[in-house]
């Protein structure tokens, strides 16, 4: 369990609306626009640290969530973990926007295949 390896609060959010957005977002985005398997595990990662749907982890678990997306879909992402650190970290200071991070995301996903 991630909490027990490295620390922080388990539980959910008091208020159930955080991981409804979190579900729903993903899936409206994929009705709407189609959007790539890339995109859509960003859209998980954004949600998840916008609106914090866990006492605490909520940035290891948008990573989690989506890498697991990511392959769940055949892909994978292709970054260092230096590099996925300083991007988390910027998501959840508010630096990096939606568009900004489903671009990263692209750049960074290959397919399992290759």
């Amino acid at each position: 369990m991630q909490v027990s390896a490295f620390g922080g609060v388990f539980g959910l959010a008091a208020n159930t609306q955080p991981m409804i957005a979190v579900i729903s977002s993903p899936l409206s985005r994929w009705n709407v626009d189609q959007a790539s398997i890339p995109a859509l595990a960003a859209d998980y990662a954004f949600t998840i640290v916008k609106e914090k749907p866990f006492s605490g982890g909520n940035r290891r678990t948008a990573l989690a969530a989506s890498c697991t997306f990511l392959g769940l879909n055949g892909y994978q992402l292709s970054a260092s973990e230096a590099e996925v650190a300083v991007v988390f970290v910027e998501l959840a200071a508010g630096e990096v926007d939606e568009a900004s991070l489903a671009d990263w995301f692209v750049a960074r996903s290959i397919p399992l295949d290759s």
